[in-house]
């Protein structure tokens, strides 16, 4: 397998997953979930300055994988709430 083959199949499985809504918006919470709970996981081990590093990935690989939609939807759900 060449890294060409590798990047087009990479591209064929976003393809496929963008043409299903439903199941990417799934992704998505999901996605939100895994990185709410690493954040939790590792607070200790991270810096006080670097509050979201976990969800920088999740936010990357959800829009590129699932498509706009979904990755603004994790991005929006990523920000904590005004006090």
């Amino acid at each position: 397998m060449t890294i060409g083959s590798f990047g087009d199949g990479l591209f064929r499985l976003a393809m496929r997953l963008q043409s299903r809504p439903a199941l990417c918006y799934a992704l998505a919470l999901a996605g939100f979930a895994l990185a709410l709970g690493l954040r939790f996981a590792v607070n200790e081990a991270l810096p006080a300055g670097f509050p979201y590093l976990t969800f920088f990935p999740a936010v990357l690989l959800t829009a590129f994988f699932c498509g706009t939609g979904p990755g603004i939807l994790i991005a929006v759900l990523s920000v904590p709430p005004a006090l």
